[in-house]
């Protein structure tokens, strides 16, 4: 299997945050799933990526996934929360063709977004 040297294979555990990489991560694993770490929130969080039946085009996904966490980050969303409902519109945004072909709402994404333990 051919890798970035320096990073990681994609299945490896995600590093844990650090003073150098910051206080938190979501690494995603392609379309299984996105593992969440946190700085002090003890072990990482594994949230699946819901399975998209009518799947055309993966492009910008990654792009929807980050734009969502990080607006649902601005808004006061615990990480968590706005890492499931990033992957919940990732998930709808591979329906439509091209890198906006397809934005979902918030609430299509929170109807497939994965659930979050508390």
């Amino acid at each position: 299997m051919s890798r970035t040297p320096g990073r990681p294979a994609a299945s490896s555990p995600p590093p844990a945050p650090s003073s150098r990489s910051g206080r938190a991560a979501a690494v995603t694993s392609g379309a299984d799933q996105v593992v969440v770490t946190e700085a002090g929130a003890g072990e990482p969080l594994t949230l699946p990526v819901p399975t998209v039946a009518d799947a055309v085009d993966a492009t910008g996904a990654g792009d929807v996934l980050t734009g969502t966490t990080a607006a649902r980050l601005a808004l006061g969303d615990p990480l968590p929360t706005a890492v499931s409902l990033g992957i919940g519109a990732a998930s709808l945004s591979v329906t439509g063709r091209g890198g906006t072909g397809r934005i979902p709402t918030l609430t299509e994404s929170r109807a497939v977004a994965p659930a979050v333990r508390a």
